[in-house]
């Protein structure tokens, strides 16, 4: 779980980081499209969550219009991608 934490960390991070005038636009693209695709491979979260990374993948193509997002401008997206992020942080912390 601490290795899917650290993803949640580093998504987390790129979202803030990005700004729509970045020249580096295809960069956090396809970093953000490697991690999710890398923790939707994890056999460590469970089902009901999977959903919230095909969401913030949703977001993140219509965030770098990839989508049409629905009509949904950039700040939307974004903010349901890291409401997303916080929801699995949320259920992937350890039980203590």
């Amino acid at each position: 779980m601490e290795k899917l934490q650290l993803k949640l960390n580093k998504l987390d991070e790129l979202f803030c980081e990005w700004k729509l005038e970045s020249d580096l636009n295809v960069f956090y693209y396809s970093t953000i499209k490697i991690i999710l695709s890398d923790m939707a491979k994890e056999e460590l979260i469970p089902t009901y969550l999977s959903s919230k990374l095909s969401d913030i993948e949703w977001n993140v193509d219509s965030m770098f219009g990839v989508d049409n997002g629905n009509g949904h401008d950039i700040d939307t997206h974004r903010t349901w991608a890291l409401g997303d992020i916080t929801t699995l942080r949320a259920e992937l912390k350890p039980q203590k």
